[in-house]
């Protein structure tokens, strides 16, 4: 009787509680990953393993995703969410666990699961945000989801930091590994299950979707907006993500040095300075996420937004092959709104596409598939071509790639035009 209570009492959360429950869950999540980019590269000999193999443990947990983002795709059109979300959430548990064990073997086993935890993860909780969204507010409730990810990515990069600093290797871990546990117990109590069949929390979705939409063509959604959005999450991770993030360091070494000097009074280290200006940009991000979703929503028009996203983007990358000194710093904030208005955008639009379930978990978990193929080569092609095109030819290639997309996403918005 207990259980029916509690059953039918987390069917009444609205929204908004669903979007706070989800989003605290995935922030929380990270701090095990975010704590061990910081943590092995430079305590890898305590660890158990070599210079060599950094990138592999660093790489491994994104490369087993290219193979499971699809599967977990099809299976949760098929299975409730809480069925992917818990386990998953158990698994990320479970590798912050594996990272307080020392060794080569143990760290990849860490990272393997932490791979298929964050795949099922990142699609079961996008799934439940498009379960609750309707055409009004898709945009909008996805960008604060979004807004959640990127609170984790930057909270738990400065937390975890602070707390091996102060407390050790070990016993980071093993409190990433608690609070995961604790939100795992959480969500086991509270998060509802927004699936077919529809419960209260759909905030009537389904009807609401039913309705004439003006981010809809009239007609039977066509599939070239879903692959050109697709194309375009891949092009982010690629660009922005993968190459830009990886070599934010040399940048910044390049064109500020060493010492950075603020208000020509204080001077700040490189490394402390380009964590301190990640993490602002991580600001920047969360908040354009959903602002975009808010505007698109109300403008009920996402692909006009994703033009002007495309084009800034060309303008920042060709800026930054010729900009000087401090004036890349300002290019790196743009960058940081071009990454969380892409984000929000493209997942909007994939859901505008598969509304009310069809074919909606295979279509994210292509879009996820693609997205990882992306960051993991972003970086990789990045420093392979750095030795002989430079920054300044690595930021002209970028450019011209974003800039072969601009036709595709004119005539895209044309189609809809027609369409409707």
């Amino acid at each position: 009787m207990a259980l029916s209570s509690l059953v039918t009492y987390r069917n009444t959360f609205t929204p908004s509680q669903i979007i706070w429950l989800i989003g605290i869950g995935i922030a929380v999540s990270l701090l095990g990953d975010s704590t061990f980019y910081i943590v092995v590269p430079t305590q890898y000999e305590q660890l158990g393993i070599t210079a060599s193999q950094i990138g592999i443990v660093l790489s491994a947990n994104r490369a087993i995703r290219v193979f499971l983002n699809s599967p977990y795709g099809l299976l949760i059109e098929r299975i409730p969410r809480r069925y992917l979300l818990l386990p998953s959430l158990m698994l990320g548990g479970m590798a912050s666990l594996l990272y307080t064990i020392t060794g080569f073997s143990y760290l990849l086993a860490g990272r393997l699961l932490w791979g298929m935890a964050w795949s099922g993860l990142y699609l079961g909780a996008t799934t439940v945000i498009l379960d609750i969204a309707d055409s009004q507010n898709r945009g909008r409730f996805i960008g604060r989801f979004q807004m959640w990810f990127f609170i984790g990515v930057g909270t738990s990069s400065l937390l975890g930091g602070m707390l091996f600093d102060l407390l050790g290797y070990t016993p980071t871990f093993l409190i990433s590994a608690g609070a995961i546990f604790i939100v795992l117990i959480i969500w086991f109590l509270f998060l509802p299950e927004t699936g077919l069949p529809k419960t209260t929390v759909s905030n009537n979705a389904e009807e609401l979707d039913e309705q004439v939409s003006p981010l809809l063509p009239s007609q039977k959604p066509l599939m070239l907006p879903v692959i050109v959005a697709i194309g375009l999450h891949g092009i982010n991770w690629l660009i922005f993500i993968g190459a830009i993030l990886s070599i934010f360091p040399v940048l910044l070494e390049e064109h500020l040095g060493q010492e950075i000097i603020l208000l020509g009074l204080l001077s700040v280290p490189l490394v402390s300075f380009t964590g301190g200006l990640s993490a602002f940009n991580t600001v920047i991000s969360l908040l354009t996420a959903p602002l975009s979703g808010r505007i698109t929503d109300q403008r009920g028009e996402r692909w006009g937004l994703v033009l002007v996203i495309v084009i800034l983007g060309i303008i920042s990358l060709g800026s930054l092959m010729v900009v000087e000194g401090e004036l890349v710093i300002l290019f790196t904030m743009l960058n940081a709104v071009i990454m969380g208005g892409f984000t929000t955008q493209l997942t909007a639009i994939v859901g505008d596409y598969t509304k009310n379930g069809q074919k909606q978990g295979r279509t994210l978990g292509v879009m996820n598939t693609v997205g990882d193929i992306g960051g993991t080569a972003g970086p990789l092609l990045a420093y392979a071509l750095l030795p002989s095109i430079g920054l300044s030819g690595l930021f002209g290639l970028s450019s011209f790639v974003l800039l072969c997309s601009v036709p595709v996403v004119i005539y895209v918005i044309k189609l809809q035009h027609i369409q409707n």
